[in-house]
């Protein structure tokens, strides 16, 4: 039986690989393969191992062969209800409902219906009509019931009149999402790098990427030793930087206004959550001119533990009285995308100094090249 958390290709093979040995008497090989679908981190790792599992050899096994239903009959409203429920549990590749209305009673249905044939690797979409065009019952609710379909894998209605995702509030990282500065203090750390001799002073920096003032110093000592005047060193890095950047002068992301005015226009709330501190977002957004467009501003030094813990971006939620759930967390950094998994939000990384790798790709439920792509994504 499989139950680990795992989807890198060649783990799995290496696992499987293992029994396919020959041995005396072996006649064949079954994986029982344990999956919570309704977890979406999960089941995307699921499907990753079911191509590996084809590439591999092996095929899937849904127990013994139950006959098949009549096709190519008519029903009504009084008698649909047996087949189509026959139809969803004997699906064995995808399910796709088109349903103009939606009710609690028939979602709550539908779920405890689809939940093994998904574990079986079957892919579910829904389509239904746009919640703000609904004839009959409240938008809300209908925004409500798509929500749910959504949390447990359920596609819906990839069509023109229902393509925007659901959800309430995004809240946004800074350094790196929102300025570009994450480069602009490396150019600086680097600058220094030459002037005084440190050596191979890009890979601690990155490692310090998404981290407090206090990790950042504790990584470089463990890179230097702790002799290395990392304070000293840090506070002429600091005054570079503002003499180069400050009053407006640090550039910003392609897409940030774009993204921050749609999220407005779409009455979405809006949060930052970085480990900087607070003094300094507040007056790098104002210099911006885009600080009014925030609704909550978190930092580093009013949570106890920094990221990859998820404290910040909880304090965010709760800030904006949002569910972690119903909120997108952009972030660039490993440990930012870590931090917004763990607090339960829905990742999206744009990646800038660090590029993305296969955690980011089991973690995040979307990967971006800018903002831009963001609002496209959203849309």
């Amino acid at each position: 039986m499989l139950a680990a958390p795992v989807s890198f290709e060649g783990r799995l093979e290496q696992y499987v690989g293992r029994l396919n040995r020959d041995y005396e008497g072996k006649e064949a090989v079954y994986v029982y393969d344990y999956i919570d679908a309704h977890m979406r981190f999960f089941n995307k790792m699921y499907g990753k191992r079911l191509k590996t599992y084809k590439k591999t050899g092996f095929s899937i096994w849904t127990g013994d062969e139950q006959t098949k239903q009549i096709i190519n009959a008519i029903y009504d409203s009084g008698n649909y209800t047996e087949k189509f429920e026959q139809d969803i549990v004997e699906a064995e590749k995808s399910i796709v409902i088109s349903s103009p209305d939606i009710r609690q009673n028939k979602i709550d249905r539908l779920l405890s219906l689809v939940k093994d044939r998904q574990e079986k690797g079957v892919n579910v979409t829904v389509i239904t009509t746009d919640p703000e065009r609904v004839v009959y019952g409240s938008a809300d609710v209908c925004y409500e019931l798509i929500r749910e379909m959504q949390q447990v894998g359920i596609n819906n209605g990839r069509t023109k009149m229902n393509t925007k995702k659901i959800y309430d509030a995004v809240v946004f990282d800074m350094d790196g999402v929102i300025f570009d500065s994450e480069r602009a203090v490396m150019k600086c750390w680097m600058e220094l790098a030459r002037k005084y001799g440190i050596e191979n002073i890009e890979e601690p920096y990155l490692a310090c990427t998404g981290t407090t003032m206090e990790r950042t110093k504790e990584i470089m000592l463990e890179a230097y030793g702790e002799d290395f005047p990392y304070d000293t060193y840090a506070k002429e890095a600091s005054l570079l930087y503002h003499e180069k950047y400050d009053g407006g002068r640090l550039p910003m992301k392609p897409g940030v206004v774009e993204l921050l005015m749609y999220l407005k226009a779409e009455k979405k709330k809006i949060a930052l959550a970085s480990s900087t501190r607070k003094q300094t977002v507040i007056n790098q957004l104002r210099d911006a001119n885009i600080l009014d467009f925030f609704d909550a501003v978190i930092c580093g030094d009013m949570v106890e533990r920094s990221k990859p813990a998820p404290d910040i971006f909880l304090k965010a939620c709760d800030e904006l009285k949002v569910k972690p759930e119903n909120t997108y967390g952009i972030e660039d950094s490993y440990n930012g995308i870590r931090a917004a998994h763990a607090g339960n939000l829905r990742p999206i990384m744009v990646p800038d100094l660090l590029p993305k790798n296969d955690e980011m790709e089991e973690l995040c439920e979307v990967i971006l090249e800018n903002l831009l792509e963001v609002v496209n994504y959203l849309k």
